[in-house]
């Protein structure tokens, strides 16, 4: 009778595949909803801890972006559709502003993007895409704010007039 149960029990367990296979599914789909990029706190919802993250990394089935973030195919992605998920609390400024309002004929290499002052250095650490971040008071952040189209959603902008002063100041 005991071996019975126990055989009932082991058919009803997934193998080490068969989970690897649903957790890589789950990711799939919360990384998807989150437009491209999941951070870490919202992984380890799906019942995942830092050492399946770490494995899914080593085997170059998940990226890491940067410290807390990550992305399935995420080197494949635009830059376009990556800084708005990274920063959509980020106001496109300077070089990057002035290439959005058709001033500049080519793209800067460097993503220039106004935010809090209060908000955490560490989110500009990373390789890709180069982020630098103009530093602004809360207030100020958000006067001469605009929104435009940007890679199948939008992005805040400064003004043509905002950015102008900001740029001679």
């Amino acid at each position: 009778m005991e071996r019975k149960k126990m055989a009932e029990e082991k058919k009803e367990r997934l193998s080490r595949q068969e989970k690897k296979e649903q957790q890589l599914e789950a990711i799939r789909k919360l990384i998807e909803e989150k437009g491209g990029v999941a951070k870490t706190s919202e992984l380890y919802t799906l019942g995942l801890d830092y050492r399946v993250l770490q494995r899914f990394v080593e085997e170059g089935t998940l990226e890491r972006i940067k410290s807390g973030y990550y992305s399935l195919g995420y080197r494949k992605k635009s830059e376009e559709e990556i800084i708005p998920v990274l920063f959509p609390d980020g106001v496109l400024c300077m070089e990057s502003g002035l290439y959005y309002q058709g001033y500049l004929k080519e793209r800067p290499y460097i993503w220039s993007i106004a935010v809090d002052k209060n908000t955490s250095k560490s989110r500009f650490k990373m390789e890709y895409p180069v982020v630098i971040p103009y530093y602004t008071e809360p207030e100020v952040l958000k006067s001469g704010v605009t929104e435009i189209p940007f890679a199948g959603g939008t992005m805040p902008i400064y003004t043509k007039e905002r950015m102008i002063c900001d740029c001679l100041k």
